[in-house]
């Protein structure tokens, strides 16, 4: 069993999670804390609430000082969009008091609800995980002290390797073995993941999809030729953490720079980005019989794990964090290129919404073609450079957002995925952001798939949008 210095160990940490404290990853916990979810759990420093707990924390600092004559040190918080457990009145507990924000990738208005809540409560630091690109809005919305500690949650391998031995036994034993698999779930909320998955199951023999516990997963890892990785959202999912920490040969979804992923594993040293199923097919097929590369990409993925974001350099940077000494630009938001090149515009709920929109349909599609009309609306291009799969074209008088976006524009390497013209070509968009449908150039094509999304103005206060399909 690996262990590694913890310079958290002597704290009191209070931690807030709704997963149970059983899958949790041990360095977050000190020797000395208690623990709140929202999963019964028959452990003495257990607090068990229920789901969708509001949890006053001076309710809690009073009831531990009382039953336990405890009080902590420090407080750490992981909440995301569906709010499973709502710490409130977070200003009761005097010690440093750290915010992780999860999921804002799908789900109902996630962006908008988590920065609600936020600009309602104070925390001393505010970190994500696999959401590096979300930071941006979290920015926008006037954040400060924002990190990112990628693969914070990637639970080192630790106990009954024999179990996890026979399982993988278990799972390899059919002929012949497996070239590649994919480990997850692919259910109606994973709909573009579920299309992959048949799609290799017809197309690429050898290809295995497996579910099975994350300790038998990283075995499984280290032992296939290749491991598959099909984001959510282009979310970094913890499996791009998992595969590099077992030293097994990914092959995975190419993510946006916003993601952050290229600074941590580069593509053909340490991992092999696809675009597209095609791609995926070509490069499977590629590794499966180029061993030596493998072994290179495999032994260079863990080396760089640990060198970047195994468990004892994140906890050293959330030790710095916690102290308020300099942290190390990788792991700092304003080293992400829209924080540190663009000058922050205007915010809004009705910007996040419009986001929100098209982030649900590049969750659901493997392309997404959109046309911003920017002859009546504010634009705001920047926003949905991080998510890899859309392709945007800019239609009408843009000098003064390409003016504002040069200095980004010239840093990113996805500039390329913004095409600005004066009028559109005739080609078929997937989505038409504008004023009206009734005001549209001409010559765009009104296909029956077009979706247009249209500013409602009917609350002066509270704008939003609508998404309506073509006629």
């Amino acid at each position: 069993m690996e262990s590694w210095p913890n310079p958290l160990a002597d704290q009191r940490t209070l931690i807030l999670h709704h997963w149970p404290l059983s899958v949790q990853r041990r360095e977050m916990v000190s020797r000395d804390f208690f623990y709140i979810t929202t999963r019964p759990e028959n452990h003495p420093r257990v607090l068990s609430v229920g789901r969708r707990a509001r949890v006053d924390m001076a309710q809690v600092l009073a009831h531990l000082k009382r039953t336990h004559g405890w009080s902590p040190t420090l407080f750490i918080a992981n909440i995301d969009a569906y709010f499973p457990i709502i710490p409130l009145n977070v200003a009761a507990l005097n010690c440093p008091k750290l915010l992780i924000l999860g999921d804002s990738h799908h789900g109902d208005a996630p962006l908008r609800n988590l920065i609600r809540y936020v600009q309602t409560e104070s925390y001393d630091a505010y970190l994500t995980d696999y959401l590096r690109q979300h930071q941006w809005f979290f920015h926008l919305a006037g954040l400060k002290r924002l990190f990112w500690l990628p693969g914070l949650f990637v639970r080192p391998f630790e106990n009954e390797r024999a179990v996890h031995e026979r399982r993988v036994t278990e799972l390899l034993n059919d002929e012949p073995a497996p070239a590649a698999i994919f480990v997850g779930q692919a259910r109606k909320f994973h709909p573009r993941r579920k299309r992959l998955i048949e799609e290799l199951g017809q197309r690429m023999p050898g290809f295995r999809h497996v579910q099975t516990d994350q300790q038998t997963a990283q075995l499984l890892y280290g032992r296939v030729p290749v491991s598959l990785n099909f984001t959510l959202n282009a979310d970094a999912n913890l499996r791009y953490f998992e595969i590099a920490a077992a030293g097994g040969v990914q092959l995975a979804d190419r993510l946006s720079a916003e993601s952050g992923m290229d600074l941590l594993f580069r593509d053909g040293r340490e991992i092999v980005y696809f675009d597209g199923i095609e791609d995926l097919i070509e490069a499977c097929g590629r590794l499966k019989v180029d061993e030596p590369a493998r072994t290179d990409i495999g032994r260079g993925a863990r080396e760089r794990f640990l060198e970047t974001c195994g468990p004892q350099k994140l906890l050293s940077v959330l030790h710095d964090i916690i102290e308020g000494r300099e942290v190390e630009p990788l792991y700092r938001a304003e080293q992400a290129h829209r924080i540190r090149h663009v000058k922050p515009d205007t915010f809004s709920e009705f910007r996040l919404h419009l986001y929100e929109i098209i982030q649900q349909l590049h969750k659901e599609r493997e392309r997404l073609e959109v046309m911003w009309d920017a002859s009546a609306e504010d634009i705001w291009p920047e926003d949905l450079i991080d998510l890899p799969r859309v392709k945007l074209t800019v239609v009408g008088e843009t000098r003064r957002s390409r003016a504002r976006l040069r200095p980004f524009l010239s840093n990113t390497p996805d500039a390329g995925r913004i095409r600005w013209c004066d009028k559109p070509d005739k080609k078929p968009f997937d989505l038409v952001i504008t004023s009206s449908p009734n005001e549209l150039p001409s010559n765009v094509d009104r296909t029956t798939g077009l979706l247009y999304l249209c500013p409602d103005r009917s609350k002066p206060d509270q704008p939003t949008w609508r998404l309506l399909r073509a006629q």
